[in-house]
């Protein structure tokens, strides 16, 4: 099977324009993510960006800078997910389009840590053969999934 991809990128920030083109023959698909060198950002829109930038600063230690964003660098050993769901899919919630899966170092430190800052957990610890898992909510009741591998 030939798989031809071509992606191509806007927009008013220079770090976020860009073309890239990836071709495989393989019989399974699996030569595609050749072409992607990492994940280059996330972005949507929120009511209250203020009220945002100072929850994930306190919730998830995330220094939001003046420009309404950060930069997360991936650690060697760190990995991004790219897995899509059907619409009807109960993993996350099915008006919710996107869900943000952060990994961390220590799922019981974080845990220790969201407490103490005021933040429930949405779904109780899980563990299966990924790693461990937790859920929070953000301030505009977006889920996000915590994860050490």
């Amino acid at each position: 099977m030939t798989v031809i991809i071509a992606v191509r990128i806007t927009s008013g920030y220079p770090w976020i324009t860009g073309e890239f083109m990836h071709e495989t023959n393989s019989k399974d698909g699996q030569g595609i993510a050749a072409m992607i060198k990492g994940f280059g950002g996330v972005f949507w829109r929120t009511k209250n960006v203020e009220a945002i930038k100072k929850w994930y600063n306190e919730a998830l230690q995330l220094e939001i800078g003046d420009w309404n964003g950060t930069m997360i660098k991936n650690e060697s050993e760190s990995e991004t997910i790219f897995s899509l769901f059907t619409e009807a899919d109960p993993y996350f919630p099915t008006d919710q389009q996107v869900m943000l899966n952060f990994q961390v170092h220590n799922l019981d430190e974080t845990i220790k840590h969201l407490e103490q800052v005021g933040v429930p957990l949405a779904r109780e610890k899980e563990s299966s053969e990924f790693g461990q898992f937790v859920w929070i909510e953000d301030p505009d009741g977006r889920l996000i999934e915590l994860w050490e591998k």
